[in-house]
């Protein structure tokens, strides 16, 4: 009986030790799976950086092609203003060919 008791006891502990070994080799598992998980945010990461510099980079151009606008606006109003001048001064020309005409028209003006 008592050699029967001596193997169970034996059994029980052969048990035990093999459910800890799985508990760690599935413990080992999921630290690896969380570490791939890790290492997947780590190489997002890395992408996201990388595509905040080329944001970054079309922003500039963004702001080139803005100054650029702005100058022509510029250059724009100093074409608007120059029209309006010439518009000014083709209509004192016709309002004085208006005046030489009927001077011209009436022949006891000369």
């Amino acid at each position: 009986m008592d050699w029967m008791n001596n193997k169970l006891n034996q059994l029980i502990v052969l048990g035990s030790l093999l459910v800890t070994i799985a508990g760690v080799g599935w413990t080992g598992a999921e630290l690896m799976g969380r570490l791939k998980t890790v290492e997947d945010e780590v190489a997002s990461i890395s992408s996201t950086e990388n595509s905040v510099e080329e944001i970054e980079k079309r922003f500039e151009a963004i702001d080139v092609i803005i100054k650029g606008l702005e100058k022509n606006i510029e250059e724009l109003k100093d074409v608007d203003v120059a029209v309006a001048k010439i518009e000014s001064e083709i209509e004192s020309i016709k309002r004085s060919l208006s005046k030489l005409e009927k001077k011209s028209s009436n022949p006891l003006a000369q």
